[in-house]
Formats: C-alpha cells, sequence, structure tokens
C-alpha cells in the first residue's frame, strides 16, 4: 500500500513506476478477466457456479501493477487462452500476436495516477472477441477517443483543426475497412458542432472536413450501386442466386438510403450548401439515385420472392419430377 509521502513523490516526478500499484487495483483488473471468459453449461434451473480464479499473484500481479503505475505503460491485453483445453490466463503490455483467442484491453489516462476512487475514470477496457480487434477498436474509437479529442479545448486552433481533419479521415477509412469485411456499407459521420448551419459555412476548415467526409461517401455509394454491373454470375447460377442477389442488394441499398436519411447528414448537407460547395451537387444527384435504386430493388425482390418457394422444390427435385414442377412456376411469371 501506498504512503501518502509516496504517492506524493511518485507524482510529482512523474515516475508511477518508481511505486507498486494499490492492491485494490489490481483486484479491479482482475475483476474483469471473467468478461471474457466461458460461461459453465448447467442444466435448466440450476445456478451458475462461481467460475474458479484464473489469476496468479507472482505471474500477473507484477504486470497488472506496471500497467497502473508506468508512464510507459498505456496498454494492458490480458488473453483467456483455451487453445490446450484448458482455460489459461495470459497478461502482456504489448498486441498478443494471437488474436483469436478471447481478450481484453485495458488503457488508461498516462497523466494521472491511478487510485481505487478514480481507477473507473481512468481505465477504459472492452473484449475483443471472435478474432476482431478492428470491430472492438473502432467501437473504443468512437465511444472514447474520438469524443475526447473533439471535446478537447486545450489545443491551438490551427493544431485541433489538422488534427480533426486527419482524424475525421481516418475514422471513415476504419468504419469502412470493418464493415467491408462484414460486406455491409456503413458510412461514418463525424462529430461536428452543427447546430447553426450559416454560422458552420463560414469557417473554411470544417467546411473542408465536411467536404472530404462527402467526398468518401460518394465513392462509397457509387461503389455499390456499381456492384450490379460488377457481379459474376455463371451460367450455372439458377433464379435462387438471382432472388439471393436482389435479397441482399435490397438490404444494402435500403441500408445506405436509411444512413443517408439521417439528420446528421441533412446537416452537414445545409452546412455545404450555404458555403455553396462544389461537392455537393454530385453527392446529391448520387443520393438520389439511391432511393430510386433501393426502390427498384425492393420491387424485384418482391415480384421474384413468389418464385421462391417453387424455385427451391425444383431445385431438390429429380429430373423425372420436374414436368409436374413446372406449371407452378409459369403461374408465378
Amino acid at each position: 500500500m501506498f504512503s501518502p509521502n509516496g504517492i506524493h513523490d511518485a507524482v510529482s516526478n512523474n515516475n508511477f513506476g518508481a511505486a507498486s500499484a494499490f492492491p485494490s487495483c489490481i483486484a479491479w483488473i482482475e475483476s474483469k478477466i471473467d468478461l471474457i471468459r466461458k460461461a459453465p453449461i448447467v442444466e435448466e434451473g440450476q445456478d451458475i457456479p462461481e467460475l474458479p480464479s484464473l489469476w496468479e499473484d507472482e505471474l500477473h500481479s507484477a504486470i497488472a501493477s506496471t500497467f497502473l503505475t508506468n508512464t510507459k505503460a498505456l496498454r494492458l491485453f490480458a488473453v483467456v487462452d483455451y487453445s490446450s483445453g484448458t482455460e489459461k490466463l495470459t497478461l502482456s503490455l504489448d498486441v498478443p500476436k494471437d488474436v483469436s483467442q478471447p481478450m481484453l484491453y485495458f488503457v488508461r489516462d498516462p497523466s494521472k495516477f491511478v487510485t481505487q476512487d478514480n481507477i473507473k475514470d481512468l481505465v477504459f477496457f472492452g473484449p475483443i472477441r471472435n478474432g476482431e480487434p478492428l470491430g472492438s477498436f473502432l467501437n473504443l474509437m468512437h465511444s472514447l477517443f474520438v469524443p475526447m479529442a473533439i471535446q478537447n479545448e486545450t489545443w491551438p486552433e490551427t493544431v485541433k483543426s489538422d488534427f480533426t481533419a486527419q482524424l475525421h479521415k481516418f475514422m471513415a477509412n476504419l468504419t469502412e475497412t470493418v464493415y467491408e469485411a462484414k460486406r455491409k456499407t456503413i458510412l461514418y459521420i463525424p462529430q461536428e458542432n452543427l447546430r447553426d448551419p450559416k454560422a458552420a459555412a463560414k469557417q473554411k476548415d470544417l467546411v473542408q472536413r465536411l467536404e472530404s467526409t462527402i467526398i468518401h461517401w460518394t465513392r462509397q455509394v457509387r461503389s455499390l450501386l456499381n456492384q450490379q454491373d460488377s457481379v459474376d454470375v455463371s451460367e450455372q447460377a439458377g433464379p435462387l442466386a438471382e432472388i439471393e442477389f436482389w435479397r441482399e442488394r435490397s438490404v444494402d441499398l435500403s441500408g445506405i438510403r436509411d444512413q443517408l436519411d439521417d439528420a446528421r447528414v441533412s446537416d452537414i448537407v445545409s452546412v455545404l450548401e450555404y458555403a455553396k460547395s462544389s461537392y455537393l451537387g454530385p453527392f446529391l444527384s448520387l443520393r438520389n439515385l439511391m432511393h430510386h435504386e433501393a426502390v427498384a430493388a425492393e420491387d424485384n425482390l418482391k415480384f421474384l420472392l413468389c418464385l421462391e418457394e417453387p424455385c427451391q422444390d425444383l431445385a431438390r427435385s429429380h429430373p423425372e419430377d420436374i414436368p409436374k414442377l413446372l406449371p407452378p412456376i409459369l403461374e408465378c411469371i
């Protein structure tokens, strides 16, 4: 346990690593490990038993203490490894090479000393599951680092403006990358103060950031609209493949249409209208085209769905059964 003088000296010298962390702070880190562990299987009506602790003081406490007290140790990773058939906890200050196992990350504010009273405010944590570190990183950026940067009022205006512009570009690319792997198109909408569009339109740096955003959106939307022309459908693909294509396309287009109708997007459009941005016209034309294509995809799917069940029967049938299955399909047409 720290003495008052020990705390004062560590903070004054900005060298928190000179002493050990509070035992209660280490216990707080330990208590979060169960968030990434597999719950035991129990019979219905039975209470879930308490999980045995994986924490070993001689292996884990020193690493956790370093994270909590050393100004150069800004992150901590906890990995529960199931590859050997049993649970094994590993703590590391470096990013693990294998991200396929359940993982928990911790990050903290290096400028302040962590105590049992402020640990919940200074240490942030979250799980990384299913081998998706980018998705977890995106959530962390959205919930923590982006708001911190946007709300910071201590930086010089020019520094904050340049940093914010690069931050929005990074977040737009990160968002696109994360959801592209899931075959989804998600627009990154920057967090900006646009409550007064006329006043915002007079801020040159802000207008440039918003223009950069709609340029990125324009590319994303155009890419989605062009997917229909680039889809490679083999000659063996039947009507079920066509139905599935229009089902996915309807979901994609309606999803992007709803995003484009978001009030925050409308706020950005209003600012750029007042600013007379040359990038706004192509974006609005593309947005109108997106609405048209979304309606067309929904209509196509609506009429094709009546063929789905008889075509499924046809796909499962033997050649001799095909003649009697054709009339219901022709009636749908």
